[in-house]
């Protein structure tokens, strides 16, 4: 939880301040929204490799190499480089950062039971959050004291100082303990492989590019409304902060309701943050529009990490976990593109509309992607009370 924190906290303060820098330097909102879609490229390819290799690897020593990657690749930031050369930086950096969460997601998921795998999980999806929380506002405060140069250093440095903490990282689970017992048996990718996960995959897949074209380019929007940085950084923080609650009350209740349930209110409430985005011009509207999109992060990965977690063998969860931000990742990567280009033709608003389209169709698949989910809060409950 504690490496999470850290690492995401990077990730969300470099979010704000390329996003910035890129405006200063004047660079176009198609290319701003560029530096998203490649970051999210680096997502896109390097999840699932990430998911396989903690399934054979140590544990311990993939994480040290992530933190230390990363803030290798952070560091040439200092030196206010030229546009492309930041493109290419924060394409390196995703491809170290995202190993973090099918490692860790792995790994938890090994160490917990069905009756407690959802609020395991959940751990540490909020403590992702809460770094999304910490980031913006550390890089809003910042940069108005500070400057891009001195900001950009010491965001490098995060990664540096929680290494030691890592040598408390196990190398790896050891297997699941009692009680852990999955759906499904282990054996091939075609036994573990379903339709509904396919409609399911698909789903993140399409709300993810829709919250991340509409993320691309928020800092440049609001800016257009003139809210200084640190405003901004405290705006950008209420999405994250709700999604820290919100991961750890949906991961408590996913263990003893349907997954179904909790999966697909994610999918619908995420819908309202474009379409609150068309009308907000003040400060307060805009942090308005970043309850239901933090809300929904909480109920649609936990519910869907727990219910990988309940229906893969262990020995394909890492690769499973990282498919599931690898499409993630796909997402992310053509969202930014659409958006800049929606915005390049058509302006902002009508960008707004077409994200909640998509959103709207992401909840139609999520909703055929959970048929079949078994509701079991009545084993779950019958398990606590065994116990």
């Amino acid at each position: 939880m504690v490496a999470a924190t850290v690492l995401l906290t990077l990730e969300a303060a470099l979010a704000l301040l390329v996003q910035l820098y890129l405006k200063n330097l004047g660079a176009s909102p198609l290319l701003i929204s560029l530096s998203g879609s490649l970051s999210w490229a680096g997502i896109l390819l390097a999840s699932p490799i990430w998911g396989g290799l903690s399934d054979r690897h140590s544990i311990r020593w993939l994480t040290i190499w992530i933190f230390l990657g990363t803030s290798l690749a952070t560091l040439p930031l200092v030196g206010l480089l030229a546009a492309p050369v930041i493109l290419v930086l924060g394409t390196v950096r995703s491809l170290l950062a995202i190993g973090i969460a099918p490692i860790g997601m792995r790994l938890i998921s090994a160490l917990s039971t069905d009756a407690n795998r959802g609020r395991n999980l959940s751990f540490l999806s909020a403590a992702r959050a809460a770094g999304f929380v910490f980031g913006g506002m550390l890089a809003g405060y910042l940069l108005e004291r500070a400057g891009y140069r001195v900001t950009f250093f010491i965001v490098t440095l995060l990664p540096i100082l929680v290494i030691p903490a890592l040598f408390r990282v196990p190398h790896q689970a050891a297997g699941s303990k009692k009680g852990t017992d999955k759906t499904l048996s282990q054996g091939s990718w075609r036994d573990v492989w379903t339709r509904q996960l396919t409609f399911l995959y698909s789903a993140v897949m399409l709300r993810q590019l829709a919250t991340t074209g509409v993320g691309a380019l928020a800092y440049v929007y609001m800016a257009s409304h003139d809210l200084s940085s640190s405003v901004m950084g405290i705006v950008g923080a209420v999405n994250p902060a709700v999604a820290v609650i919100a991961t750890l009350v949906f991961g408590n209740l996913v263990d003893r309701m349907s997954r179904k349930m909790v999966i697909v209110f994610g999918f619908a409430i995420v819908i309202l943050y474009p379409l609150v985005y068309t009308l907000a011009k003040t400060p307060i509207l805009f942090a308005i529009a970043g309850i239901p999109l933090g809300l929904s992060f909480g109920a649609y990965y936990s519910g869907s990490t727990a219910h990988i977690g309940k229906i893969i063998p262990l020995a394909y969860q890492g690769t499973m976990f990282g498919l599931l931000d690898s499409c993630r990742g796909l997402g992310g990567l053509i969202g930014p593109v659409l958006a800049g280009t929606l915005v390049t033709v058509l302006g902002y608003r009508p960008m707004f509309w077409v994200m909640a389209a998509i959103m709207t169709v992401a909840l139609v698949l999520s909703f055929v992607g959970t048929n079949g989910i078994v509701d079991d809060s009545q084993v779950s409950r019958r398990v606590l009370q065994t116990r």
